[in-house]
């Protein structure tokens, strides 16, 4: 990865079709500081028209009380317009960050003043940078849960949007110190033996306090 900024971006959905479906739940990190970000868009009536009762069990949105999470329409610009700030001109990265990035320029154009950030073409998918560096199959590629366990990082809030972005980003901070021979970073190649030390998003949190 380039000194360029690099934003970890996890989103949960009504759906996987983004010309259909919309975000129910964003979070964001700066991969650098570890800063984060989260936005609940308040859904409209045709989004729940036209949601997968599929991600309702996916993302547990009503089972987690989201919804009492979401934003008006002027702080949800507000929020949007925050996030551009970040986006524009950095790396966008993911577990899935093909996706991630299909549904943020919908929301934004949908929903932002400020329009769609434009970030870097290139999208850092920690599924097949971490099949490249610990050279697996490059046409099966592993999910978010695998990359954790070969990384040795517990993801605390599974199909959340924080969770899942604070997972991504230390599993790509550990495939960087991999990469570049730094530390004692083991991963668990066979998946067998754990990784000696384990990853906890509030313990790495409370850490920078």
């Amino acid at each position: 990865m380039s000194d360029r900024r690099v934003i970890v971006v996890d989103v949960e959905t009504t759906g996987l079709d983004p010309a259909k479906h919309t975000v129910v739940e964003l979070a964001a990190v700066d991969l650098g500081t570890g800063d984060h970000r989260v936005i609940v868009p308040a859904l409209r009536r045709e989004d729940l028209a036209a949601a997968s009762p599929r991600a309702w069990t996916v993302n547990r949105y009503f089972e987690r009380r989201v919804y009492e999470q979401a934003m008006g329409e002027s702080a949800l610009n507000d929020a949007l317009c925050e996030l551009f700030g970040w986006l524009d001109g950095a790396t966008l990265a993911g577990a899935s960050p093909a996706f991630d990035a299909a549904f943020l320029a919908t929301l934004f154009e949908d929903r932002c003043d400020a329009g769609v950030p434009t970030w870097h073409h290139r999208l850092a998918d920690l599924s097949a940078l971490t099949a490249a560096a610990l050279q697996k199959d490059p046409l099966k590629l592993p999910g978010l849960d695998v990359c954790c366990a070969w990384w040795g990082v517990e993801n605390e809030a599974p199909h959340t949007a924080l969770g899942d972005a604070q997972a991504t980003a230390e599993c790509l901070r550990r495939l960087r110190a991999h990469c570049d021979d730094r530390g004692s970073v083991r991963p668990d190649y066979e998946g067998h033996q754990p990784a000696s030390e384990r990853y906890s998003a509030s313990a790495a949190a409370e850490a920078r306090l």
